[in-house]
């Protein structure tokens, strides 16, 4: 991109030129092309440090909203169709669109539209907070604890209506800064829900284990059939991970 490897160079090269060239259409980096394996603070990818049992081996909690791609689809133009997502999924999957439309169905107008919002939130952040654990879980010791974040919250008049548990959703509820946003519409089961999770949270900084004394049990995430996450809602509870087809697709596709 900018015609040279060489550190001293790289610095003599005048900011706004650094700018320029990465403002440009198509310049945008993102997933594993953008991390700089340096080996000095980085000495190898990600993936490679995790395979070979070199992380550092601590407790994990992660997950990911219910709508994460609920923007992609109420943006989408013209608006999605049943017809419309099986040309995308054609277009993306190729040969292996049979396959895809088997985990993503699009029967009719919802179901393909609901499909394409789930694809689009895989895409965007499950699928690669889902192979962070799996790869944690296959060389690391300490307990993971997973979840998915199902409340959606209040519509925003600020926002586009309908984006239900949308991509960060989460936050304010974890933090406990409901009332910054939209201080006159949170229902009580909001304010429920964050305090529970404020527990949660806090718990795990504490200990390494989020659980605690009057909580709902949250298991530990253990790959494989009978894999637990915990939904936070109104009702929260562990319950079957029913979605490991998709990323075990993903991952047969994605990484040849």
């Amino acid at each position: 991109m900018l015609g040279t490897d060489s550190l001293k160079e790289l610095r003599a090269i005048p900011a706004d030129k650094l700018l320029e060239a990465v403002s440009k259409p198509g310049a945008e980096r993102r997933g594993p092309s953008m991390v700089a394996v340096d080996g000095y603070f980085l000495p190898k990818t990600a993936g490679d440090v995790f395979a070979a049992g070199q992380q550092h081996d601590v407790p994990l909690l992660a997950g990911w909203n219910h709508d994460e791609g609920s923007g992609a689809v109420l943006s989408a133009k013209p608006p999605l169709t049943a017809a419309s997502v099986k040309e995308l999924g054609e277009k993306e999957f190729k040969d292996k669109a049979t396959e895809f439309f088997k985990l993503y169905p699009a029967t009719d107008d919802a179901t393909a539209i609901r499909s394409w919002q789930d694809f689009a939130g895989d895409k965007f952040i499950a699928f690669g907070t889902w192979k962070w654990m799996e790869a944690q879980s296959a060389t690391g010791k300490s307990p993971i604890y997973r979840y998915r974040f199902d409340q959606a919250p209040p519509d925003d008049p600020s926002r586009q209506p309908g984006m239900g548990a949308f991509h960060s959703g989460e936050i304010e509820y974890v933090f406990g800064t409901l009332e910054w946003r939209i201080p006159t519409l949170w229902r009580s089961e909001d304010k429920t829900l964050s305090e529970l999770m404020r527990k949660y949270w806090a718990n795990f900084a504490k200990s390494g284990n989020p659980n605690g004394a009057g909580l709902p049990q949250w298991p530990a995430y253990k790959p494989g059939g009978d894999a637990q996450v915990m939904h936070f809602s109104g009702q929260s509870q562990a319950a079957k991970d029913d979605h490991r087809e998709r990323y075990l697709f993903l991952k047969r596709t994605w990484e040849k």
